[in-house]
């Protein structure tokens, strides 16, 4: 494709020529070429800038009704400020350890993702509630004490996953923690985060 542009105007800038698909090495190139028109033509220097795919970064919420699915009775709560959306789900400190809360995300991509998850913290929670992070390797538990690092987007580690919904996050109100268990152990379901690397 050829490009004219006035050399007497917009110097001692970069100047777009617009946006190609190359391969990659040296198969690409750009030339400039003198045309009849009077004056000067000048060659100075061409810079090639790599566009950015949109960052893939999914935020699965609680009030999803599509990447979320529950089993056994949890409450949405807004008790405790510092929520992600609209509120967190919470267990009603049953400990019962058949409650579960899953969320699914639809990846556009397979690859290394972080995940992250988000809860309110209170003295009421649980010191030791599993995450399990099912990827594409298998799946890992990390048990997260929800008395701290509250309202904020808390590391559960990086991880391979496929495109679409076979990746998923799964916290159950078993008690994972040091005996005797507490007599306030609320376990909170809030939000999970799948940032691409």
């Amino acid at each position: 494709m050829t490009v004219s542009k006035d050399q007497t105007a917009q110097g001692s800038q970069w100047v777009s020529l617009g946006v190609f698909p190359f391969n990659a090495g040296t198969t690409g190139n750009v030339r400039i070429r003198a045309t009849s028109s009077p004056g000067y033509t000048i060659a100075d220097a061409v810079r090639f800038t790599q566009q950015q795919a949109t960052p893939v970064d999914i935020v699965v919420d609680a009030a999803d009704p599509t990447g979320v699915t529950t089993t056994g009775a949890w409450t949405p709560s807004t008790t405790t400020a510092g929520y992600y959306g609209a509120n967190a789900l919470n267990d009603n400190n049953t400990k019962s350890g058949t409650q579960t809360v899953r969320f699914t995300p639809n990846l556009p991509a397979s690859g290394t993702y972080e995940v992250f998850a988000w809860w309110p913290a209170a003295t009421n929670r649980s010191p030791s509630v599993p995450f399990k992070v099912t990827h594409a390797s298998g799946n890992l538990t990390v048990n997260v004490d929800q008395r701290t690092n509250g309202s904020q987007w808390y590391s559960l580690g990086t991880y391979t996953f496929s495109a679409g919904t076979t990746g998923n996050v799964l916290i159950t109100n078993a008690y994972t923690g040091p005996l005797p268990v507490p007599s306030q152990c609320y376990v909170i379901a809030d939000a999970v985060r799948f940032v691409k690397q």
